[in-house]
């Protein structure tokens, strides 16, 4: 039996953003796992052989048992393999020492241009992403970008690129998918 060897786990559908491309929409039902139901979930991957599991949303960092779950996967020996995709906004010192705590590995920030076309796409400003990024690198956190390409921050790019750059950041890309708000433009 082919058992996949990275999952990717909505662990809520709650977010603070609202931003424009994003394939959850406004009609997010704020959906999550009980504690309980969580554990046994990270559990049965253990189990079934998984070694990399990425916490994703919405904004995983809404969601109350996030710390318990990365715990739970590194006690079951693939901790380097933890990681938490977040737009960045909610990674103050104590979060990010908590993550860092709880074993997390990797971090990977959404970053879709810097000052007016960050704001243009997330609706807020970037300079929270900036201080939790600086959070990140000081707890000696693996850091990633995701840069999702869409009609907006074409022109962004290099900007962006130059930013990861300078602060030691690894920089991904991903297309929009045209769901949710991204319908809409």
């Amino acid at each position: 039996m082919n058992v996949p060897t990275t999952v990717f786990w909505e662990v809520t559908n709650k977010c603070n953003l609202n931003c424009a491309h994003c394939y959850l929409g406004q009609s997010q039902e704020k959906m999550r796992l009980s504690r309980e139901a969580a554990l046994k979930f990270t559990q049965w991957l253990h189990d079934g052989g998984v070694e990399t599991v990425l916490l994703m949303g919405g904004e995983p960092l809404l969601y109350p048992y996030l710390h318990d779950v990365v715990k739970k996967a590194g006690r079951h020996g693939y901790s380097q393999h933890v990681g938490v995709l977040t737009n960045g906004q909610l990674l103050r010192k104590h979060v990010v020492d908590k993550l860092a705590d709880s074993g997390v590995s990797a971090v990977q920030v959404s970053i879709d241009g810097l000052g007016s076309e960050y704001k243009k796409i997330r609706g807020v400003e970037f300079c929270k992403v900036d201080e939790g990024i600086g959070h990140l690198k000081e707890r000696g956190i693996l850091t990633q970008a995701k840069f999702t390409i869409n009609r907006k921050n074409l022109n962004a790019f290099d900007d962006v690129w130059r930013y990861c750059l300078g602060r030691g950041v690894l920089l991904g890309t991903s297309l929009v998918l045209e769901m949710g708000n991204a319908q809409s433009g």
